[in-house]
C-alpha cells in the first residue's frame, strides 16, 4: 500500500469516528487506537479487514432493533469500475459477511479519486433496496467538511419537527421544501441523510448577519 495512503487512513480515521459519534452511534472502541496500530495494520495486507469500524445505536423507538453503521476500507485497489457488482455482494445472504439494509449504514472509505459512478451507486442501492451506503475519499474526511468555516450549520429535523414546520409554513406538504441532494451533496453525506429528511441550517449573511432555512433531502 502507497505511503500516502496510510497516510490519509491514519488522519481520516478520527474524523469519520467523530462522523459516526455526531449520528449518535457508540465509538467508545475506537477512540484509543493509536495511530502506530492503525500503521500496523495497515501495513500488513492480511490485517487490513481490521480496520473496519462496527458502531452501534439503539432503534429509534423501544422495540426496533439496534441499528449499526459499519465503514469499510476499499484502499488497496481502485474499485471504481467493479463497484456496483462490490457493493451489492454486500447485502447477498450466502456471503460469509453480508449485511441487513433495514439495520445497517455503510460508510466506504476510498484511495482512489472520488468519480460519479459513486453517487449514482449510491442512489442506486436506496432505489433498488432502501439501503443507505455512501462512499468518501479519504482526503475528503483529514478534517471534518461540517466544520469549515464557510459552511453552514445543519441540524437534522424529527419527524416531530417536521410535522410542525409544515404547518408554521403553510407548506401542503415537506416535499416542497427546497432541496438538498442525496449523497452528492456532500454535508447530507456526512450528516448520513437520506430521501425525504429535513434538515435546518444556519449561514452567515452579509445583509442580515445570520439566515436560516430548510432543505429536504432527495434523490
Amino acid at each position: 500500500m502507497e505511503a500516502d495512503t496510510i497516510d490519509q487512513i491514519i488522519r481520516s480515521r478520527p474524523t469519520i469516528l467523530e462522523v459516526l459519534k455526531d449520528r449518535g452511534y457508540d465509538v467508545a472502541t475506537y477512540e484509543n487506537t493509536s495511530p502506530e496500530e492503525i500503521l500496523k495494520v495497515a501495513t500488513t495486507s492480511a490485517l487490513i479487514p481490521l480496520l473496519k469500524i462496527v458502531a452501534t445505536k439503539p432503534g429509534e423507538t423501544a422495540d426496533a432493533p439496534q441499528e449499526r453503521a459499519i465503514v469499510l476500507y476499499w484502499v488497496e485497489n481502485a474499485c471504481r469500475l467493479r463497484v456496483e457488482n462490490d457493493t451489492n455482494a454486500l447485502w447477498d445472504d450466502e456471503a460469509p459477511e453480508h449485511y441487513n439494509p433495514e439495520t445497517d449504514t455503510i460508510i466506504v472509505m476510498l484511495a482512489e479519486s472520488f468519480h460519479p459512478v459513486f453517487d449514482l451507486q449510491s442512489a442506486k442501492q436506496w432505489v433498488t433496496r432502501k439501503a443507505r451506503i455512501s462512499y468518501f475519499n479519504m482526503k475528503n474526511l483529514i478534517s471534518n467538511p461540517l466544520h469549515h468555516v464557510m459552511q453552514p450549520q445543519f441540524k437534522k429535523l424529527s419527524a416531530t419537527e417536521v410535522g410542525e414546520l409544515v404547518k408554521r409554513l403553510h407548506l401542503k406538504s415537506k416535499k416542497n421544501l427546497p432541496h438538498i441532494i442525496y449523497h452528492v451533496d456532500m454535508a447530507a453525506r456526512v450528516l448520513g441523510l437520506v430521501p425525504g429528511d429535513v434538515v435546518h441550517f444556519r449561514r452567515g449573511s452579509e445583509t442580515c448577519g445570520e439566515v436560516d432555512g430548510y432543505r429536504i433531502c432527495v434523490i
